[in-house]
């Protein structure tokens, strides 16, 4: 450029420096397959697919088996369904699914996040034989998670996903009951604060 009085001058801006110094988010859509190795001592075996959508936020859907366990049963033991006798464990499905907040938009879905979602594990149990002279047993235990908070941490190293959280919501527990007699055995219901931990590895692709 020329100056006011016809001599040339060099100008520099700030644009240079300030891109170099900016931090752009790197966006790469992610998604990641996982299994969680601790739930199945409490009776759940999780598979979940996570998919990032913008570089804050993300998508996970859970579902899986769920089964008796001999941990998931002692925990049994200190809620108000403790005292009904149960048969032969039939079948049962868990499901679940939670928005998350990458909490570092360059690196995500890396890093720590913040989830809200729900989940819901359901058991059905076998009629007990009429022999045992018993006037009922547990037809079916159902624990509902609303308004779940997840906190974790997601390394992503290659390809392969590691992922350890815990959780805390709204619990609900319900249970239902065969009966034996003439008696009719309502469904059981309480709410308390559920906590909930776990670590899932995978891949991501």
């Amino acid at each position: 450029t020329i100056d006011v009085f016809g001599n040339e001058q060099s100008t520099t801006t700030n644009n240079s420096n300030t891109n170099k110094n900016s931090k752009k988010p790197n966006f790469e859509d992610v998604y990641m397959l996982k299994i969680d190795i601790i739930q199945p001592l409490f009776g759940n075996i999780i598979f979940s697919l996570e998919k990032n959508f913008t570089n804050r936020f993300g998508a996970e859907l859970s579902a899986g088996p769920t089964l008796s366990t001999a941990l998931s049963d002692l925990a049994k033991l200190f809620d108000e369904f403790s005292g009904a006798e149960k048969g032969e464990s039939d079948f049962g499905l868990y499901y679940g699914a939670q928005i998350k907040y990458y909490t570092d938009s360059y690196y995500s879905p890396e890093g720590f996040y913040c989830g809200l979602g729900f989940r819901q594990s359901t058991l059905k149990w076998k009629e007990l034989p009429t022999l045992q002279f018993i006037d009922y047993s547990a037809k079916e235990t159902k624990i509902t998670e609303f308004l779940r908070i997840t906190l974790g941490y997601t390394g992503i190293y290659d390809r392969f996903v590691s992922d350890w959280y815990l959780g805390i919501g709204i619990r609900q527990n319900t249970k239902s009951y065969y009966s034996y007699s003439s008696t009719i055995y309502p469904d059981k219901t309480s709410k308390a604060i559920g906590f909930t931990f776990g670590y899932k590895l995978g891949i991501s692709f």
